[in-house]
């Protein structure tokens, strides 16, 4: 039943190498695309969580989550377009894909608020995601443009964290998988 202790530290289990030397998460494009996306997500919930506990007004409690999942799902994207999907594993397109997931996760954090917000008010029915003067919130479609506006504020605040943050997350990442890439070459 129990493992001999020399096994126990030959892989652990978050890098379980496969026959052909590539670790376990760096076996599909959809699995390296979410293991980036996963990366940056701290940098969303920790800017979110700043922004929130900095925030004036009771709006921007779930700010981290909305943070989180806008960076989860901008890297992964992009990760996918800019480099899985064309096959370009250099460490510049890493570190572009990054840094335009700096950028961009930006209204995709506003659009998810303006999204809960209207879910909140529409189909929950809670006053909680109406105005102070209990106006509904800006709907979908002119949440698309409320959003890029919102993130030039975002963007004058944060940017300068998220924009090379993600490009540095890119670049490391772009740079360990170039290196499995060619011990798996090597090695076989």
């Amino acid at each position: 039943m129990d493992k001999p202790l020399s096994s126990l530290h030959e892989a652990p289990s978050w890098g379980r190498v496969l026959k052909h030397g590539m670790v376990v998460w760096t076996r599909t494009a959809v699995l390296r695309s979410l293991s980036i996306g996963i990366l940056y997500c701290p940098v969303g919930l920790g800017l979110g969580a700043f922004a929130a506990y900095e925030a004036i007004g009771e709006g921007y409690r779930f700010f981290p989550l909305y943070g989180g999942v806008a960076a989860l799902i901008t890297c992964s994207v992009l990760w996918w377009l800019i480099i899985e999907r064309p096959c370009h594993r250099g460490v510049a397109a890493g570190i572009v894909a990054g840094a335009l997931a700096g950028l961009l996760s930006h209204p995709v954090c506003w659009y998810l608020k303006i999204l809960a917000a209207n879910i909140g008010y529409w189909v929950l029915r809670t006053g909680a995601y109406s105005s102070s003067l209990g106006e509904p919130p800006v709907d979908p479609l002119n949440g698309l443009w409320g959003a890029f506006v919102l993130s030039l504020w975002s963007w004058l605040f944060f940017g300068w964290v998220t924009i090379p943050s993600g490009g540095i997350i890119g670049g490391l990442f772009a740079r360990l998988l170039k290196r499995s890439c060619r011990t798996s070459v090597s090695g076989s």
